[in-house]
């Protein structure tokens, strides 16, 4: 009886969870967003009026998702990407309360290059990062980060400097920078566009071996 008793304490002392090491204080990084989108770096159907909308996301903790491949976009990533609207995807991360630490919302970049800025704090609650901006002009495209964690263990990173690729945020069938408004229909995951998908003549990456990055998003 007494080792039936010793045994039972023993798993539950050996399950209970750790608690993980996370970054302490506070911490203001400078994000820059640094547009390569030029018709030589993407010649195919390069758009003679190409440009991209205001940089727009914030710092969060794990209970909150701006948007994941795979995932399905809320009406504020819609927006952002069709229409490049901040104003939705800003009110959704507000609504999300103390999940939420701070948001961004940047310039509109008039070209397929150029570059904006802006400061974003993070916590050691909240050291995770999704940015995203529409490719314009576009059906649904967009390119981001989401979820990148600033905080590498216990320290806050020093820099970092992300590459960024097109995505279809799933809302919009159009194959093609200027294509007409095509609703999808049930709307589909979000995903990254590529030589091969859409797999389909039309579309403004077909053929490419390799979609190259169209943009780098920066952390100091």
């Amino acid at each position: 009886m007494r080792r039936t008793r010793f045994l039972i304490v023993a798993v539950l002392v050996c399950s209970f969870p750790t608690v993980s090491a996370v970054c302490t204080g506070r911490a203001t990084y400078r994000v820059t967003f640094t547009s390569l989108w030029t018709s030589t770096s993407h010649p195919r159907q390069f758009p003679g009026n190409a440009h991209w909308s205001g940089l727009v996301g914030g710092s969060h903790n794990r209970m909150y998702t701006m948007w994941q491949p795979g995932g399905k976009s809320t009406t504020g990533m819609k927006n952002m990407a069709e229409l490049g609207s901040q104003r939705t995807l800003l009110n959704e991360m507000r609504a999300q309360g103390s999940n939420v630490l701070d948001t961004l919302a940047l310039r509109t970049i008039w070209s397929g290059t150029g570059t904006t800025s802006g400061n974003l704090d993070v916590d050691g609650s909240h050291s995770l990062v999704s940015l995203v901006t529409m490719i314009a002009p576009s059906p649904d495209w967009f390119a981001g980060v989401h979820g990148l964690d600033l905080c590498d263990q216990t320290t806050w990173r020093q820099s970092r400097t992300v590459d960024l690729f097109p995505y279809d945020a799933g809302t919009d069938s159009g194959l093609t920078f200027t294509s007409l408004d095509s609703v999808t229909n049930p709307q589909e995951p979000i995903h990254r566009l590529t030589g091969t998908s859409p797999n389909n003549s039309l579309s403004s990456f077909y053929g490419y071996p390799t979609v190259k990055r169209m943009a780098t998003l920066g952390f100091v």
